[in-house]
């Protein structure tokens, strides 16, 4: 779908008899316990699944209802939930500028936009969505009862800034964005919002019409998967028309929000995946100017990063790989940087150089750390069996090797890494002493075991572990160097990102996918990623913060 597509002819709505102007006995009630769905609102660009959740929305024992206001009084000049200005970040404009969404998409083969509901700020943006639809519910129900028309126009009537206006407004300015230029004097005739509201407040404003026409302009510019959620808008619109139902013209209204959205988020994506190509090409040129730029004017600081590519030349000036080339000191340097053992010193944060891929590097190093962990409990493993002097078949340490990586894998990821191995302890002691068939008064022992060495920068033996770990990742990290460092950035994605893909997915394998294959395989991974992280970086910032004064 493009803003671009060809469009039929767009038709002006008839407005007809009042479908608000029914009396209260026309009307269904809108009682305390009444509840209705509203779709979340927030664009993002994280990672979670796309699509929208239904938030229930009931009545609750709000301290403000108690000083004998409504709703619609308290929340008079709350805006909508979903505003052109909310969908802004989903602009063509906005997504050219957006340095890091062009830097993460040369890493994520998927990246795309959707609606999130996710953190304190969703649940903000949810609670705002609840009142506004509650307000625009308790406006419209005053309008349409007799006894409260008066209170109602005495209140709204002299000003457009009640939910009713806001909302037509935002509806306008939307749908604006989503039609092609030539068809856009035929919105301002269509949804003329001072024309709609002297409708509605004289009882003529046919919502049914209005929504039929939207409806026919809506599936003619989104996408055919939409029609369903068109139609489903209709229908509200329709019901609550014809049998004089509040409710269910707000939630027409709810839906017709939505599905502006869905189609702002569709055409968004739409750009992006198409330009993909052009952003990861020029990568390195833009991101060069816009650093450039920001180092001029005082914007962006890289002393720390300065010291620390000269503290990383005067470590390993006499212990270069003549496979990284001119960036075997960087690339020591960054390895270095994903050790779990420095994570409490001074690598703990990566320099501000690496801002964007700060959160990739920690990735990186937490799958170091899982890595070596589950070394560790091998190592445990072995010396158990020594202890009793037993000897296990191949096919049992494979066995316990792959349920331990399953222990690992089904851990909460919502929680810090310590908690994570904390919780997985007691299980892999338990699937440890279960292999070695060792007696009982030993659980504890390997549980002791576990929890004194796994994750522990100060232990020997975890420190043995890792260090023999980073060795293997540097050997297989010169190997990915020398293989990705003459490509063109588009060649480094398609190495290093798409040909990890497998042919029944659609995103490279995550990492205990990898493990499970073997730990060489994991291996493997972390050095693929880390060379394409280290090389574009290496490419953006190379002259403007490490070589030069």
């Amino acid at each position: 779908m493009s803003s671009s597509a060809s469009t039929a002819a767009v038709s002006t709505p008839v407005f007809q008899s009042s479908r608000l102007n029914s009396s209260p006995s026309e009307t269904k009630s809108i009682g305390a316990g009444s509840s209705h769905t509203l779709q979340a609102e927030r664009i993002s660009t994280e990672s979670s699944n796309s699509g929208t959740r239904p938030a229930e929305i009931k009545e609750s024992n709000n301290p403000k209802r108690s000083t004998g206001r409504s709703i619609a009084e308290i929340n008079f000049t709350i805006g909508p939930p979903i505003t052109k200005a909310t969908l802004s970040d989903l602009d063509e404009a906005r997504i050219v500028r957006n340095s890091k969404l062009r830097h993460d998409i040369n890493f994520d083969p998927d990246l795309h936009f959707r609606p999130n509901i996710l953190g304190d700020r969703g649940k903000t943006r949810q609670e705002h969505s609840r009142a506004f639809w509650r307000a625009l519910t308790e406006q419209l129900g005053m309008f349409v009862d007799e006894n409260r028309r008066s209170e109602f126009m005495e209140r709204y009537a002299h000003s457009d800034e009640w939910c009713l206006p806001l909302l037509l407004r935002t509806i306008k300015d939307i749908v604006e964005t989503l039609v092609p230029v030539q068809d856009r004097s035929l919105m301002e005739e269509a949804l003329n919002v001072n024309l709609l509201m002297q409708q509605f407040y004289k009882g003529m404003l046919n919502l049914e019409g209005m929504a039929e026409w939207l409806a026919g302009v809506l599936k003619t510019h989104c996408a055919p998967m939409r029609d369903g959620e068109v139609n489903n808008m209709l229908a509200r619109f329709r019901l609550g028309s014809r049998e004089g139902n509040v409710e269910q013209l707000v939630m027409g209204m709810c839906k017709l929000l939505s599905v502006l959205e869905h189609m702002k988020l569709d055409l968004a994506n739409h750009y992006l995946r198409w330009m993909r190509p052009a952003f990861i090409t020029e990568t390195v040129h833009y991101e060069q100017r816009r650093v450039s730029k920001e180092i001029a004017t005082c914007r962006l600081d890289i002393g720390r990063s300065k010291l620390w590519y000269h503290r990383a030349q005067l470590k390993y000036a006499h212990d270069c790989t003549e496979d990284f080339g001119d960036m075997s000191i960087f690339f020591r340097a960054v390895a270095r940087l994903v050790r779990p053992s420095r994570a409490q010193k001074d690598d703990a944060i990566p320099p501000e150089t690496f801002h964007y891929d700060k959160d990739r590097l920690l990735r990186i190093r937490n799958d170091v750390l899982d890595a070596v962990n589950i070394v560790i409990c091998m190592r445990v493993y072995e010396h158990v069996l020594r202890i009793l002097g037993e000897r296990q078949s191949e096919m049992e340490t494979n066995n316990l090797y792959l349920s331990l990586v399953a222990i690992l894998q089904s851990t909460s990821t919502n929680v810090v890494q310590a908690k994570r191995w904390a919780e997985a302890v007691p299980h892999m002691a338990v699937e440890i002493f279960r292999h070695a068939k060792a007696p009982a008064y030993m659980l504890a022992m390997v549980e002791s075991a576990l929890g004194e060495v796994l994750s522990n920068p100060h232990d020997e033996l975890f420190l043995e572990v890792e260090a023999d770990y980073h060795r293997r990742l540097l050997m297989d990290l010169c190997n990915r160097v020398r293989e990705y460092k003459g490509m063109s950035s588009w060649s480094l994605y398609t190495a290093a990102v798409e040909k990890r893909i497998p042919t029944s997915g659609n995103m490279p394998r995550d990492f205990y996918e990898c493990l499970r294959d073997g730990m060489d395989s994991g291996v493997s991974d972390l050095a693929v990623r880390l060379a394409h992280v280290g090389i574009l970086h290496w490419w953006v910032w190379a002259d403007l913060a490490y070589l030069g004064e």
